[in-house]
């Protein structure tokens, strides 16, 4: 059980250059990040909230980094002589007109916004980016640990509770019964009071009597209750976020306590059902502080032959605002210049590789250009879609084949051109490659086309913002079935 408040800092240093991260944690109904960087770091909020979103559900999270050059060095600072220029030239203006002291001096100009600059060019942006990613690691460990901790109190405390409710619950079951008998002597003592001499139809008295008992009865309220309280306790021993669930467990315990209520009139058990419902609403407010549940995401694998616009058709998708994460590749081959481990691919080498394949770790795997492997990580996949956030996977026909063995609510979408002509021409038209390049490529464009019946869904690629739409809608049609997972949770909880 993970609690939303924490706090978490990471601190890593290398070339002279430092990078501290500090976290603070806090409860929110979703993933609500406030990132505050220095003007020199600003290029790197979105790898930043990308990173946190691939390991926090829920909470509102403060995330301030502080950047420090340890040489001492400021080459970077500058002032923007034009506009020093132009705030001098106007300050004269003015004194000049309305004939008053020009005593603007060098303080004034720096509170002056924009006359102190740093110029972004003389950052390492490949170290300051690697530097940047371990230490908000370092962080985001300290805070889950934390939140962990307090997370650990929070679980006590309710099972404490939940204690105290079955004991309750045992107290009004056991008034139950002698709640009917009260009623059954007060009944005919009222009824002997109001006839006299007059002899009492017993019949008529039983029925009343079996009538009241059937009214009050709370058999079922106690069965549910029981039966909530146990489950309460059996996802408390879950990992992950948990939050919502155990909500609307804690609703469905108040909505059975009022019931009970409702049906004991004697004042012993309303101060039961008193202390119950007090002690409901204590759960109920400590679970608002609980990493909460979110909708399980989507994952989709998206193929199709080169030339065909997958990674067009991945961009427009997400300017028309289908938020997704593409997934990170693993690979054993040598980073390039400006790539960075865990946010351009996950660099491993051939020893971890193949340990991963042997242990399962990889969904797929493939050995491309003679012997560097590629694949994509299970756990970074998981990750992702228990957080709540559809995954997308750019991979050939193979891995997807491979990705939907191993998990089956995979969505499988193909992509072609609208020809062969088509396609023909856009391979060509990249100038990237030989024509015998383009000729081998074409050639297998045609192997992986007819492997597309086996996908779920195609897609034309004939209009750019067509398809688009297309790939929106699939999302949302997924979603609606019955067999999504989120949907099938929901179905078990209100039956």
């Amino acid at each position: 059980m993970l609690s939303m408040t924490g706090y978490g800092k990471g601190e890593v240093e290398e070339n002279n250059l430092k990078i501290v991260v500090e976290i603070k944690s806090v409860n929110h109904r979703f993933l609500d990040l406030g990132i505050k960087l220095p003007r020199l770091l600003i290029s790197f909020e979105d790898s930043i909230r990308n990173h946190i979103k691939s390991r926090i559900a829920r909470g509102h999270l403060d995330i301030f980094v502080n950047y420090q050059n340890l040489t001492g060095e400021q080459d970077n600072i500058t002032f923007n002589d034009s506009l020093v220029a132009k705030y001098l030239g106007i300050a004269q203006d003015i004194s000049n007109k309305y004939n008053i002291e020009n005593n603007v001096n060098v303080s004034n100009l720096f509170e002056l916004k924009g006359i102190i600059e740093e110029d972004e060019s003389t950052i390492d942006n490949e170290l300051t980016q690697k530097l940047i990613i371990n230490a908000l690691d370092i962080a985001l460990d300290n805070l889950v640990a934390m939140r962990s901790v307090e997370g650990n109190k929070i679980e006590n405390n309710l099972l404490e509770k939940l204690d105290i409710l079955t004991e309750v619950v045992a107290k009004i079951q056991e008034y139950a019964p002698i709640q009917v008998k009260n009623y059954r002597d007060k009944l005919r003592n009222r009824v002997q009071e109001a006839l006299g001499d007059v002899q009492i139809d017993e019949n008529k008295l039983m029925n009343e009597i079996v009538f009241y008992a059937d009214k009050v009865a709370t058999d079922e309220e106690f069965t549910r209750l029981n039966a909530h309280i146990a489950h309460f306790k059996e996802i408390t021993q879950n990992k992950g976020a948990i939050g919502r669930s155990l909500d609307f467990i804690t609703q469905e315990m108040n909505r059975e306590s009022n019931t009970i209520g409702s049906k004991c009139s004697d004042l012993s058990v309303s101060n039961y059902v008193l202390t119950l419902k007090t002690e409901i609403e204590k759960i109920r407010e400590q679970i608002q502080n609980i990493e909460g549940n979110m909708k399980k995401g989507l994952l989709i694998v998206l193929s199709g032959p080169s030339g065909a616009g997958k990674g067009t058709l991945l961009a427009e998708v997400k300017k028309k605002g289908l938020d997704f994460v593409l997934s990170i590749s693993v690979t054993t081959r040598q980073p390039r210049n400006m790539e960075v481990d865990g946010v351009n691919y996950f660099f491993k080498t051939k020893e971890q590789v193949k340990n991963m394949i042997a242990n399962g770790e990889l969904l797929e795997s493939k050995q491309v250009y003679g012997d560097e492997y590629y694949g994509t990580s299970k756990q970074f996949v998981e990750m992702n879609l228990n957080a709540g956030r559809d995954v997308v996977l750019e991979i050939d026909t193979e891995g997807a084949f491979e990705v939907k063995s191993k998990m089956p609510d995979a969505v499988l979408i193909f992509i072609v051109p609208k020809d062969l002509e088509t396609l023909h021409a856009r391979l060509v038209g990249r100038g990237t490659e030989t024509a015998e390049q383009v000729a081998k490529r074409f050639g297998k464009a045609k192997e992986e086309i007819a492997k597309a019946v086996r996908y779920d869904y195609l897609i034309i690629n004939d209009n750019i913002d067509t398809c688009a739409e297309e790939f929106i809608s699939i999302v949302k049609c997924e979603k609606l079935k019955v067999h999504y997972e989120s949907n099938k949770k929901l179905i078990e909880q209100l039956i």
